[in-house]
């Protein structure tokens, strides 16, 4: 009897060990504060606007550079304002002649496409300012509905 005891002890010990796993050593890892977000980057943050060496000369702003840093971008919509009055006549990005003939805040509703890792020159042509040191402003609207925004004082 002992030895068919013993069997049943063996075998109810083996079931139970492969029915089971069993872990000796325990680790915890606790993280805070991290972010993780899925997507791309809107077209928005791929767009860098230079006007650090603007200038004003003869009723043309120009000296203004628009960079896409990551992914295809397209400009939709484009607002230029200023205070010192006068009219937008033309703009020309991205090699795109459009011609304007508006008053602050001219609005271009065009589609302009911006290459992956390309520099383009902005010109705009104005005629009528009084320029003293105003504050010029420039809002891109992208074709992902995400927008950018500069202010500026040229030299001029």
């Amino acid at each position: 009897m002992n030895r068919v005891a013993l069997a049943l002890i063996a075998i109810a010990l083996l079931s139970f060990a492969a029915g089971n796993t069993f872990s000796y050593f325990r680790d915890v890892e606790v993280s805070s504060g991290n972010v993780l977000q899925a997507g791309v980057w809107d077209q928005a943050s791929n767009c860098e606007v230079d006007v650090s060496n603007a200038m004003l000369t003869n009723n043309k702003l120009h000296n203004i550079f628009i960079k896409n840093i990551g992914q295809d971008i397209a400009i939709t919509k484009l607002i230029v304002q200023w205070d010192c009055g006068g009219n937008l006549t033309t703009l020309k990005i991205c090699n795109q002649s459009i011609a304007v003939y508006q008053d602050s805040p001219a609005v271009v509703s065009d589609y302009i496409r911006i290459e992956p890792l390309r520099t383009y020159p902005v010109n705009i042509w104005f005629e009528g300012l009084t320029f003293d040191n105003d504050t010029f402003t420039i809002l891109l609207y992208f074709e992902d509905n995400s927008e950018k925004e500069v202010s500026f004082v040229p030299r001029g």
